[in-house]
């Protein structure tokens, strides 16, 4: 008998705190709408000892201190056990800064009691585990997302580069449109939890200094209006480093909570059309695995450590135009790790200070990966913002495949990504990405630790650990459903 148990708690910072995902420091002056830390535990024939906890916080990154604190306290309760709680953020770009880095300074005193939040919304759903049903499917959206990567007509790739480009070739990456859902509900069949992941950076909202759970939040509203209050929304952001809402082709986009609001209502629409074909079931078994995972962050030379104090040392309110000409360097570059686009000259300051963070860290790291299986469904988790053809590779070998995916096992499955989550060594590129093609996501910060090859060398380690959670036979593992029919191509929403 499968039991579940879930809970919201309100983690709102007060004011004045630092804001992430920005360039330069900025502060919270005011609040649209509220934080939340999201949890949901199940619980199955094995008892407390086999049980799984899915944590999702209203937060630009999960580094892995808080982690680490929250997973002791959780395992001081008696809850369940440390290895098996996933926790992740959505990637707000309007909540407190987990992490110093780039231009923001860390929220350190909300950072500090974080732990503790995250320990009490895991320990209430625990609390109340009941006799459940679960289910799980896939749907698809390709209307809302984006490739933000683009070829442009001098050979360089360019993040972003501005509606109505006319030196835009096209887009070097694809979209991953697909939608991952886990829906549980009590024994009568009530509304209690669904877990989604959906690859989206995230939309932006009004004020920059403002704090806001951006679409992530206004996706969780539009849920319970369709299943009633009780329900707990989490929504994982799936492999997202090189996707986002940004359509360069439309000349008068929506923005801020008027496009958040209406990308939220097409994902929670998608969301209710499959599970609206489910049919629950109380027979699902759990299963987790975990590993570290060693990787080796971006070299910073000797050359990049004296270009970054020539930089350094010149005055503050020098002209970024000027930083160039009076450190005496040329128009490219001017690191070893640029590839392609140089850096423009305002970001100059900002990434010798990245360089000297860098050079400080040991060039060997390590990080976390984990999965974890509910009947043919698994959550894996990835520490950072994963390019889409990372995700993608990912579900394309995955024993969790929905039943229609080429190989897909019988009765299906689905394979939700969990970025952000467990820890953050920042962007996760391609090979090709961080040695050919170049560009912000790649250059070297703590917003982008992992050398070329980090990226394809985890999509191995989240396979095995699948495979690891795998059930021998999935006989015992009934509602599942793919919805793959839809559109096949992006486009925008009108």
């Amino acid at each position: 008998m499968l039991k579940a148990g879930a809970a919201t708690l309100d983690i709102t910072p007060s004011l004045g705190v630092p804001l992430a995902g920005a360039f330069k420091a900025r502060w919270a002056a005011g609040v649209d709408d509220p934080l939340h830390a999201r949890a949901l535990v199940l619980e199955d024939e094995s008892g407390p000892d086999g049980r799984i906890a899915l944590v999702c916080c209203d937060l630009i990154a999960m580094p892995g201190e808080p982690v680490a604190a929250a997973r002791s306290l959780i395992a001081r309760s008696g809850a369940l056990p440390p290895e098996r709680v996933l926790i992740a953020a959505t990637h707000t770009h309007s909540a407190p800064s987990p992490t110093g880095l780039l231009g923001t300074p860390r929220a350190d005193a909300y950072m500090d009691s974080l732990p503790e939040r995250l320990a009490t919304v895991v320990r209430l759903a625990a609390q109340r585990l009941a006799p459940a049903r679960v289910a799980w499917g896939t749907g698809r959206e390709a209307r809302v997302t984006f490739n933000r990567r683009f070829r442009m007509r001098d050979g360089t790739v360019r993040m972003n580069p501005g509606a109505l480009n006319s030196e835009i070739v096209g887009p070097v990456g694809p979209i991953d449109p697909e939608l991952g859902v886990l829906w549980v509900e009590g024994e009568d069949g009530s509304p209690l939890a669904v877990v989604a992941s959906f690859a989206l950076h995230y939309i932006g909202t009004d004020r920059n200094d403002h704090v806001s759970a951006d679409y992530f939040g206004h996706y969780a509203r539009w849920m319970r209006r369709i299943y009633g209050p009780d329900l707990v929304t989490i929504l994982f952001n799936g492999a997202q480093g090189d996707v986002n809402g940004i359509d360069v082709h439309d000349p008068a986009p929506l923005k801020g909570h008027t496009l958040a609001r209406r990308v939220a209502g097409i994902v929670a629409g998608e969301t209710l059309r499959v599970v609206e074909r489910l049919r629950p079931s109380a027979g699902a078994t759990l299963g987790a695995a975990h590993t570290p995972f060693p990787f080796r962050r971006k070299r910073v030379t000797q050359e990049d450590l004296a270009i970054a104090a020539r930089l350094l040392a010149l005055p503050e309110g020098l002209p970024a135009s000027d930083l160039r000409r009076e450190a005496g360097l040329g128009p490219g570059g001017p690191f070893s790790w640029v590839v392609g686009q140089p850096l423009p000259d305002n970001a100059l300051r900002l990434w010798a200070r990245e360089c000297r963070h860098l050079a400080a860290m040991p060039e060997a790291l390590e990080t976390e990966l984990q999965a974890l299986r509910v009947g043919s469904a698994a959550v894996v988790s990835l520490p950072g913002e994963a390019f889409v053809e990372l995700g993608l590779a990912i579900k394309r070998d995955s024993p969790f495949r929905p039943a229609d995916a080429p190989g897909g096992p019988a009765g299906g499955g689905a394979t939700l990504i969990a970025v952000l989550a467990n820890d953050y060594v920042g962007y996760i590129g391609t090979r090709r990405a961080v040695e050919m093609e170049g560009g912000y996501e790649t250059w070297a910060a703590r917003s982008s630790l992992p050398a070329a090859g980090t990226g394809e060398a985890m999509v191995e380690e989240a396979l095995r650990l699948l495979r690891r959670v795998w059930p021998a036979s999935t006989s015992g593992d009934p509602g599942a459903l793919s919805v793959q029919e839809g559109v096949q191509e992006s486009r925008p929403v009108r």
